[in-house]
């Protein structure tokens, strides 16, 4: 008889889907047209701090995040905005009239992959 296929999935595949971004949306007016800037960024290191208190560890992640920070920024450019661009918090409902966000996720249960958005990157509903 037929043979049935086990599905198999990686724990990479795994990873990817936890991490894999939603699309940024940008209003046409946060847009700056036909300029490039430097990407910016920042970690968030803070729950990393509490968590490694060997200040020699601390001190080469502190260092590598910075090097791989400086090498991006030196191979990307991008189309600046105007401010800082926010994860957008998980819909719960929506408003029938306009489709737009009317509740969201608390902003303590947001996560990417395993770990906690802090409520400072969190967007504000529309």
């Amino acid at each position: 008889g037929p043979v049935r296929r086990r599905s198999h999935k990686c724990a990479h595949d795994e990873t990817f889907e936890a991490a894999s971004p939603a699309p940024q949306q940008y209003g046409q007016s946060r847009r700056a047209v036909g300029t490039k800037s430097t990407l910016r960024i920042t970690f968030e290191t803070d729950q990393f701090d509490l968590d490694v208190t060997d200040s020699a560890i601390n001190a080469y992640v502190k260092t590598t995040l910075n090097n791989a920070k400086a090498w991006l920024q030196s191979a990307l450019s991008v189309t600046p905005v105007q401010g800082n661009l926010f994860a957008e918090p998980t819909c719960l409902s929506v408003w029938r009239d306009s489709g737009r966000c009317a509740s969201a996720k608390d902003a303590s249960d947001e996560t990417c992959g395993r770990r906690t958005i802090p409520s400072k990157y969190l967007g504000a509903l529309d």
